[in-house]
């Protein structure tokens, strides 16, 4: 059979059995051209809801099928591949919610979307990663959260929010996986970004398909983000970094960090080193008509030095000690 008779052949099915293709994103070429709606996860759940079928068939992971069947629960949902299963989501089971939830019964489980039937089931909250973050700053302060299973969704929740929640320490057997994917692409195609595809840009400078393929993954990208503007500490407090404000973390056995950024106004960067998560300089520089306030981690203002005499510390919050800076380089030592 050629490929021309077997599209028609598939056609002719899909009329008789009044049925539709719904196809992801990341589902071969040959599948999509077949596909009544091309999209995410959740996008095709939510047509296969609407759509006007007896039969859905949904080629992609496992449980997207079963998001799409709960939501239609009187349409028949069919899985071309039932090996085809995700690691995020087959890293945490019912069984793991149940358990918290019997040890936390006043707590919220709130789970991203990409999860089975059985974990959704056990859920109160089900999120994406658009609106997440709005999700969990509403929230009752009060209550436990548990966020699972990406941790690494959950992580930057918690840098944006400064909510405490418990996350889920699944195993994704695709991270190592996916580290070496990126080297490739950066070893073979130049690129400078974390891509949401393995083959954004194949060999020969092909794109293979415009939808859901990022050039600078929002999920890496949030780490990066985090890096910045809390790990470093480099935010911009008005439009432009016209004032900035730079309150590095230290933590996480981590020894020394750097970052920097162009601004309208010039370059603005940042660099600590610690010794045993404790800050001992901290190294700034601020743009032209721009001014700063930097936050020193210390135990009081007395163990601060600035590089400039004539800067005196303007207060100590938290742990912190706040400087008023305008443009300049500043080393800040802590002792």
């Amino acid at each position: 059979m050629t490929r021309e008779e077997l599209v028609q052949k598939i056609e002719e099915l899909k009329k008789e059995k009044n049925a539709i293709v719904l196809a992801h994103y990341y589902s071969n070429p040959d599948v999509q051209d077949v596909a009544d709606f091309l999209g995410d996860s959740l996008e095709l759940s939510r047509k296969a809801g609407t759509a006007d079928a007896d039969i859905i068939v949904f080629a992609g992971v496992h449980f997207m099928a079963e998001t799409a069947a709960l939501i239609s629960p009187n349409k028949k949902v069919l899985v071309p591949a039932l090996g085809a299963g995700c690691t995020l989501a087959d890293g945490v089971c019912g069984e793991n919610l149940a358990q918290w939830k019997a040890a936390n019964p006043d707590g919220i489980v709130v789970s991203y979307v990409n999860t089975t039937a059985e974990v959704k089931s056990h859920t109160d909250i089900c999120c994406t990663s658009a609106n997440a973050l709005s999700i969990v700053k509403g929230l009752p302060e009060d209550k436990k959260v548990f966020f699972v299973p990406d941790r690494n969704l959950g992580s930057y929740i918690i840098s944006q929010t400064g909510r405490k929640m418990e996350l889920y320490d699944g195993k994704n057997d695709l991270e190592q996986l996916a580290k070496d994917a990126v080297c490739k692409a950066i070893e073979k195609m130049g690129a400078t970004t974390v891509w949401e595809r393995w083959d954004s840009i194949r060999p020969g400078g092909k794109i293979p398909n415009n939808g859901m393929n990022s050039f600078n993954h929002y999920s890496y990208g949030a780490i990066g983000d985090w890096l910045y503007r809390s790990a470093v500490g480099i935010r911009e407090t008005s439009p432009g970094y016209k004032t900035i404000a730079i309150r590095p973390h230290t933590g996480g056995d981590f020894s020394n960090m750097s970052a920097a950024t162009q601004t309208p106004y010039g370059r603005v960067s940042a660099a600590w080193m610690a010794d045993n998560n404790t800050l001992t300089q901290l190294e700034v520089e601020i743009p032209f008509n721009t001014t700063a306030t930097v936050y020193v981690p210390a135990a009081s203002a007395e163990a601060v030095t600035c590089s400039n005499a004539s800067i005196a510390p303007q207060g100590f919050v938290d742990g912190y000690v706040e400087y008023h800076v305008g443009s300049g380089k500043y080393t800040f030592t802590v002792k």
